[in-house]
């Protein structure tokens, strides 16, 4: 995992403003600790769209309407989640694959949110160029591979996960919302994105447990920890 410098303490807000104008193509990438997570450990660092069963994708849509798509696995090493017009996909070890959103329902799609956790899937992203929490290995922030001409993408990571009594690296997280809306300008129908995105697994399933407030600030993480990085295509 490669991760830039997180700020631990109380926070008040989500820290990443955007500043460009509709049509801008560019990622924001952002890190929130919330709701701190804990398991007691992790499978290693090489899960697949096979390994993620379970976990849930929820779409936004413009018209202010959702769905629900649960990932099941669709083969040997490959897995999706699929809904009225709508599917994400993915196959092969997520470090070296690439993931494929797709919208054909006729409605823009203003953002998705992947809880990983329920499926006993983690996201784990970059940290600074070094391993980050154990058995994780290296991981990859959101990127896009293609399809993201004319838009402007904030990926948000929350709740954040630490392995047994310690304080989270800050690396791996239970949730992922990519975000299309930030400049009112949705994700739409019609049109595919391609992106790269790391997981890993829990070692042991539904091993994934809130971390109470009291013990999550005497590890010094109570609060939100924020990054924003951003960049442009």
């Amino acid at each position: 995992m490669r991760r830039e410098m997180i700020a631990f303490g109380a926070v008040a807000a989500l820290a990443a403003t955007h500043t460009g104008v509709a049509g801008a193509t560019s990622v924001t990438i952002n890190k929130v600790n919330g709701t701190v997570m804990s398991t007691t450990g992790l499978t290693g660092f090489a899960t697949n769209g096979a390994q993620m069963a379970g976990m849930s994708i929820q779409v936004n849509f413009s018209n202010s309407t959702s769905e629900t798509g649960i990932w099941a696995t669709t083969g040997a090493v490959s897995g999706a989640a699929s809904g009225t017009g709508w599917s994400v996909a993915e196959s092969g070890d997520t470090f070296l694959s690439t993931w494929t959103l797709r919208n054909t329902s006729g409605l823009g799609i203003d953002s998705v949110v992947f809880n990983g956790g329920i499926g006993d899937t983690l996201f784990d992203t970059t940290f600074g160029g070094l391993f980050g929490t154990a058995g994780s290995a290296r991981g990859l922030d959101f990127a896009v591979v293609s399809g993201l001409t004319g838009l402007d993408i904030a990926a948000t990571y929350s709740e954040a996960v630490a392995i047994g009594a310690a304080a989270p690296v800050g690396d791996i997280f239970n949730t992922l919302t990519v975000d299309f809306s930030t400049l009112g300008v949705a994700f739409g129908t019609g049109r595919s994105l391609v992106f790269r995105q790391d997981t890993d697994n829990l070692k042991f399933a539904g091993d994934l447990n809130v971390v109470p407030l009291p013990t999550a600030a005497m590890l010094g993480v109570f609060g939100l920890s924020v990054i924003a990085r951003r960049r442009r295509f």
